[in-house]
């Protein structure tokens, strides 16, 4: 075994770089699903979910969507929802 390694150091540099990167990928992806999600419900009256979307804002488009849908937006409830992803240690 000892006598493939320097015979082949081009073929394991190679192995251990893409290793290395593919790990560094994988910390990256869970860096990205962590943290804070914001999503935003619109209810009405009876607490019922009628629109919901991500983020802190509604974007004029998305108001004009919602109006078109349903009706002026001061009809109804807007709350902000916040939920903490912790990062996924394992």
């Amino acid at each position: 075994m000892a006598s493939l390694i320097p015979k082949n150091k081009t073929l394991f540099i190679i192995i251990a770089v893409g290793l290395f990167l593919v790990e560094v990928e994988i910390f990256a992806i869970a860096v990205m699903k962590s943290g804070e999600r914001s999503m935003l419900q619109v209810t009405d009256n009876g607490g019922t979910v009628v629109y919901e979307i991500r983020g802190k804002h509604i974007s004029a488009r998305e108001r004009q969507e919602f109006e078109n849908l349903f009706g002026p937006i001061q009809n109804y409830q807007v709350k902000l929802l916040r939920q903490e992803v912790p990062f996924p240690f394992r």
